[in-house]
């Protein structure tokens, strides 16, 4: 994350200098990256002066928001709202608990997390991950499958994403590597290269981008300072 931040950083220093010729000094660091990162529970934790809990998948102010057992896997739910609760309340066979003065708002939810978050494991180990699915599809249900690795390169998104590529290696022969995060026009989801090897590219860097003459970067790898 910090090496994400610092080129969002890079990226507005450019636009910056375009607007006022001026360069921009950037520092960053993992510390400071990780506080961010820790976003409303950070905020929570300044505003309230209590220290956050260890709640595992859970959240802290929204029940229920967590991962669950299924019979042969694993969910997450995310019930934002209590128009939400009622629906899920109902697609688990037990409409009567959303209206249950301990369950009916987040509040309450909070204060009888356990009792409510046992009620509803009990009911989802009852079922596979699939037959939760059909039962959840076109509802008003924020769910999700927890898929393993494996899986999730094996599912269709990651396919019409084209995240798995393959590439013949100088020395490792045939390998499959994940693909690019981000799509860039008509340029879909691919790379170009296989892993380089180390030094791979460093002679055509220093001559085609930096403009180096072959006697000065045969002086470089003669002296150890960059490889090829």
């Amino acid at each position: 994350m910090t090496g994400m931040f610092t080129l969002n950083a890079i990226i507005a220093a450019l636009y910056e200098r375009i607007e006022n010729g001026c360069g921009k000094m950037i520092d960053a660091s993992l510390f400071q990256t990780q506080l961010a990162m820790l976003s409303y529970v950070g905020a929570g934790v300044l505003n309230s002066n209590i220290d956050a809990a260890r709640y595992g998948t859970a959240h802290p102010s929204i029940v229920p928001y967590q991962i669950f057992d299924t019979l042969d896997g694993k969910i997450v739910l995310v019930v934002a709202n209590d128009v939400e609760f009622n629906n899920i309340c109902k697609v688990l066979g037990i409409a009567e608990i959303s209206s249950n003065e301990q369950f009916s708002i987040n509040e309450k939810r909070i204060e009888n997390r356990e009792e409510l978050i046992l009620i509803l494991q009990n009911i989802l180990q009852s079922k596979t991950t699939n037959e939760w699915s059909d039962l959840f599809e076109g509802r008003e249900i924020n769910w999700s499958r927890i898929n393993n690795v494996k899986q999730a390169f094996d599912s269709p998104l990651a396919q019409d994403l084209n995240m798995i590529q393959t590439f013949q290696h100088p020395t490792a022969g045939k390998i499959k590597v994940p693909g690019p995060a981000m799509n860039y026009g008509n340029n879909y989801n691919i790379n170009n290269t296989p892993p380089p090897l180390l030094g791979e590219h460093t002679c055509e860097i220093l001559k085609n981008l930096l403009n180096y003459t072959e006697e000065e970067i045969r002086t470089l790898v003669e002296l150890n300072v960059v490889n090829e």
